[in-house]
């Protein structure tokens, strides 16, 4: 039987006695056949060895060593991996190249692999270009490291990763609801992009969910269409297909020349010409709020969050049961972060904003999966910006009752908050989905935060205050106008 061996660091003599007393045993035990035998060794960490024929090993053996320094994009299916080999091992280094992997974190030459051309000198960096990374794989978490052989194993340098994203090309016009256009790079969050509604069969208005960091390829596609638009793509952007009812990556056989798709005219038009280009090209990529998808230079496109229920006439066929509703199977905000909690750690949590944005709830794909995708989408995300709606209570919340100072119940059902106060509070926060609201008012003496919370929501409010601003400074507040008073509060 194949056994592993684990040396605990102290000396490669150590390693080789374990080793010289297992084929000694296992000579004994007539377990050698033609004078070979099965056996795996771990030195290190990170180090594999197999040892085929029956021999004493030299005194003081050591493998090669080798540091893999870096595993990065050349475009959305390719990648380009450095490493430098320190020490070419006992015997010398016969082999080095690249493992890697989607889903083994620690791969090794049982995954993919590619050996280098040549062997480099010690201590001289060297690199590996793969450019045929499945399409499906977009989005996916690559494991690699670099590896170096002698005629005594292989040893392994530290794991990099990298993921590969579709996406749209620098200068990419996206349309906006007002049918003006804005390049992909200056998208804002506070933007009302142009999308179709599938669920209605119409167009309608929403606001980025996700904007992704900027990244450099070196290749892209070029997509031709019938009435003389032009479409550059890092590697499998979708777009929409109708023959197919759903989008689909257009440099595959699932999206052919003669493919179908709508501009932001509502008009089809005809995919008549695809192509790659090999220069470097900056990329973006935009998800909208609920509806996923947007115009990018007047081309429908969207990701596979999209590909929600079949598609036919421009609307989403979704199986309605006896009581006229959807069953689709929902799954709930709470799972999700339960399979979060077990598979990213670290307190990942998925936001509502991404559940309810995404429609995960009416996903199909595994739970796992999108936790995954969720994640590596937050971690690629530009920053969203906070803006604050500073309320007072008193006068600008309740504009009936005179509370004194030196106590509040908010339970009594005069300290009601004024209808059309609430009113105009939601419709800023409606028109400013990053808003939040911080509490400026003296009620914050006399009650908690949680409970202001819930009676925020009590009131109608549609978001809970995050906080309360702090007591400012100065030395007799109550001689102070209430203006001044809640202006150094704030920029205490």
């Amino acid at each position: 039987m194949p056994r592993d061996f684990y040396d605990d660091g102290s000396s490669s003599s150590h390693l080789r006695s374990k080793i010289e007393q297992h084929l000694y045993i296992n000579q004994n035990r007539k377990r050698v056949k033609d004078n070979k035998i099965s056996t795996h060794i771990k030195k290190g960490k990170n180090s594999y060895l197999h040892i085929g024929q029956v021999t004493k090993l030299p005194a003081d053996f050591e493998l090669a060593t080798i540091t893999t320094s870096a595993m990065t994009g050349t475009n959305a299916i390719g990648f380009t991996a450095t490493a430098v080999l320190n020490f070419i091992g006992t015997g010398g280094t016969s082999e080095v190249g690249f493992v890697w992997s989607t889903s083994d974190t620690t791969p090794t030459l049982t995954n993919d692999s590619s050996a280098y051309h040549s062997i480099p000198t010690v201590n001289e960096s060297f690199a590996f270009t793969y450019n045929s990374i499945s399409s499906g794989d977009a989005g996916t978490v690559h494991y690699g490291r670099a590896y170096a052989t002698t005629s005594y194993g292989t040893s392994y340098g530290a794991v990099k990763t990298f993921t590969p994203f579709i996406c749209l090309a620098r200068g990419t016009l996206i349309t906006l609801y007002d049918y003006s256009v804005k390049p992909i790079e200056e998208i804002k969050y506070t933007d009302m992009l142009l999308v179709w509604n599938f669920d209605t069969g119409e167009f309608t208005q929403a606001s980025p969910l996700w904007i992704k960091q900027s990244e450099t390829a070196t290749c892209y596609n070029v997509l031709e269409f019938s009435d003389g638009t032009v479409l550059k793509t890092i590697e499998q952007h979708r777009i929409f297909n109708k023959q197919a009812g759903s989008f689909t990556y257009p440099m595959t056989d699932d999206t052919p020349l003669g493919t179908i798709t709508m501009n932001y005219k509502g008009k089809e038009i005809v995919l008549v010409n695809k192509y790659k280009v090999y220069e470097n090209m900056d990329y973006f990529n935009v998800i909208t709020n609920e509806h996923i998808n947007l115009y990018a230079n007047g081309i429908l496109t969207s990701c596979r969050y999209n590909n929600i229920y079949p598609i036919e006439n421009m609307r989403f066929i979704k199986q309605i049961n006896k009581n006229n509703n959807t069953t689709t199977t929902t799954i709930s905000l709470e799972e999700y972060n339960e399979v979060a909690k077990n598979t990213i750690g670290n307190g990942f949590q998925i936001a509502s904003e991404y559940y309810y944005g995404m429609r995960l709830g009416e996903q199909s794909f595994p739970v796992k999966d999108t936790v995954k995708y969720i994640k590596r989408l937050v971690d690629r995300a530009v920053p969203k910006p906070i803006s604050l709606l500073f309320l007072d209570h008193q006068g600008v919340m309740c504009t009936t009752n005179k509370i004194d100072i030196g106590g509040i119940n908010i339970t009594d059902s005069s300290k009601q908050f004024n209808k059309e106060a609430v009113q105009t509070v939601n419709s800023i926060l409606d028109n400013n989905s990053e808003m939040q609201i911080v509490v400026s008012s003296d009620w914050r003496y006399w009650v908690m935060l949680p409970e202001m919370q819930d009676f925020y929501l009590s009131q109608g409010i549609t978001k809970k205050p995050i906080g309360y601003t702090s007591y400012g400074k100065y030395d007799n507040p109550m001689k102070q106008p209430i203006e001044m008073r809640r202006a150094n509060e704030i920029l205490a």
